[in-house]
């Protein structure tokens, strides 16, 4: 399947340089990932999330299905390769390589499980299933964190207790070894709207947004001490302490990259500088709720590209010149 890639030209003002990439999508609370499936040296893109719009009344378990895509880019288009449509729920997604094999995996969250999935011979299989929470699992981010060639999975698990006012937040690390072992846990006092794993001066750091229900944006980043986070600094880092519920950090030409997007569709890139996040540029999302962000050499390896998705139909924009 083909999904031409068309530019648009929206009324919103955007940094100079910056073109906006549109891809229909049936999936439409998209989540993205990226990495190496088939050991070709090639990095594909996954886009994983709900198909069809989300009815609590009908829908009080989150029942619905839920589709999970691989894509590549070729001759100015995203080709879907491979798709899953058996997972009953996906909230988040991550892509790494857990077991040191130079192929990663696809790894999928939904409810109290963490299903792991592979392609295999041009098809995705889901290749193991655990549950790991009692609460609800709602945000999964991979990476090597030890440096010994397997990433590691940090689960954000949401409990609330009955009449409590607060909600926590389990931050989860765990190990695979044929089975999930976790190895660290740290509780929060407060909702996780996103996390994500990257490199910031050469080292594994995690940020994730800390709020409430209507108030939040304050980003926490973290180091690690072994496999165990270690908080380092605290920032606002949207207006009015309104949440952010979209978040990806990486490192890519050269720079340690962090995006963040509110829930008024406001998105801001930013770069650490004196132990702070700097904000260098600010993207003007298109209308519609923001629904997931991921940063990419994916269309251009000489430059930096910004992938999202706004509104209710999953429309896939880009924004690049970086």
């Amino acid at each position: 399947m083909w999904w031409p890639l068309l530019v648009l030209a929206w009324a919103s003002p955007l940094v100079a340089g910056t073109q906006l990439v549109v891809a229909a999508s049936e999936i439409a609370a998209t989540r993205f990932g990226e990495g190496d499936l088939d050991g070709d040296g090639q990095g594909e893109l996954v886009v994983g999330g709900r198909v069809g719009p989300f009815r609590p009344v009908t829908d009080a378990q989150e029942g619905r299905r839920a589709r999970i895509e691989v894509q590549v880019y070729q001759r100015g288009q995203l080709q879907t390769i491979a798709a899953l449509d058996e997972l009953p729920v996906v909230a988040d997604i991550a892509v790494a390589d857990i077991d040191g094999d130079d192929r990663a995996e696809i790894l999928a969250i939904g409810w109290h499980r963490l299903w792991t999935l592979r392609l295999e011979r041009g098809k995705l299989v889901v290749a193991g299933e655990q549950v790991l929470a009692a609460g609800r699992l709602v945000r999964v981010a991979a990476a090597d964190l030890d440096g010994d060639g397997r990433a590691e999975v940090i689960l954000a698990e949401r409990r609330q207790t009955p009449g409590a006012e607060v909600v926590v937040t389990t931050l989860g690390v765990y190990r695979y070894g044929g089975q999930w072992q976790e190895v660290s846990r740290l509780d929060l006092d407060g909702d996780v709207g996103d996390l994500c794993l990257g490199q910031v001066a050469g080292r594994p750091s995690l940020a994730l947004e800390l709020g409430t229900e209507e108030i939040g944006g304050l980003v926490q980043t973290y180091a690690f001490d072994g496999l165990v986070p270690r908080w380092r600094a605290d920032q606002q880092l949207t207006r009015d302490h309104i949440r952010a519920l979209n978040l990806d950090l990486r490192s890519l030409a050269g720079r340690a990259l962090l995006v963040v997007g509110d829930i008024a569709g406001s998105v801001a890139l930013l770069q650490p500088l004196g132990g702070r996040w700097v904000g260098t540029t600010t993207v003007a999302a298109p209308p519609g709720p923001l629904r997931g962000l991921h940063l990419t050499q994916l269309f251009d390896a000489e430059g930096v590209q910004l992938l999202g998705a706004s509104g209710l139909r999953g429309a896939v924009w880009m924004a690049d010149g970086f």
